[in-house]
């Protein structure tokens, strides 16, 4: 399975780093997915790798999952590391978490229609993570519903890991955002939204603007 298309629909994603790509990635898609700036951060020194924040979405019909594989890492450091737990740093209202998993399998989708993804397993049950990778060993992933006339972004996935004893966390700036539509149409965007360009914002502008609103975060 290619990385950009899944079983029941098919996706496409783009970066803001790459844009010269971009034309050609958009043609014949159903599903519209987003990339915005930024990159991995993590509270003290992390064991593990850091990336481009980005992010998918795109339309979804009221209460069905659509599932996101977009945190992809290894660990760097010198000591293994087991996972622990994943959280959102938000969830916008009208929008609900159906749950993180984790998969070793390096043909995990950034997007599938699913939840619980195939061949996924709880965070805890992923076995320790060797040290000092080459290549990327675990995929994170959640799931995401979205209430009827609702949109809205999941911002940052928070992951927490083991490492010497000691609990750590690290944020990964990823946005993933869905819209309620009552009929899925490959060609049209999310209502309101004359484009992909529009859903794309810098993640640390986005956390800003809803705080100063106000409302409930994830956690």
């Amino acid at each position: 399975m290619d990385d950009g298309v899944v079983e029941g629909g098919m996706t496409r994603r783009f970066s803001l780093l790459r844009l010269v790509s971009l034309a050609a990635l958009i043609a014949g898609v159903a599903i519209i997915v987003i990339l915005a700036r930024g990159s991995g951060s993590h509270t003290g020194s992390s064991a593990l790798e850091t990336q481009n924040g980005g992010g998918a979405g795109g339309p979804l019909a009221p209460g069905e999952p659509l599932s996101f594989g977009l945190v992809t890492t290894k660990n760097v450091s010198s000591d293994p590391i087991q996972l622990v737990s994943a959280r959102l740093l938000w969830l916008d209202a009208g929008l609900k978490l159906l749950g993180f998993s984790a998969s070793t399998d390096h043909g995990a989708a950034i997007t599938a229609r699913e939840w619980p993804v195939a061949n996924s397993v709880p965070l805890d049950q992923v076995p320790p993570l060797a040290p000092e990778a080459k290549d990327d060993q675990v995929t994170l992933l959640f799931g995401l519903t979205v209430e009827p006339g609702r949109e809205g972004k999941a911002l940052g996935v928070v992951v927490k890991y083991r490492q010497n004893g000691k609990l750590k966390e690290q944020l990964f700036k990823q946005q993933a955002f869905v819209c309620a539509v009552p009929v899925l149409d490959p060609k049209a965007n999310c209502p309101g939204h004359a484009s992909d360009f529009d859903m794309a914002k810098d993640f640390d502008d986005e956390l800003k603007a809803r705080r100063r609103k106000g409302g409930s975060p994830a956690d």
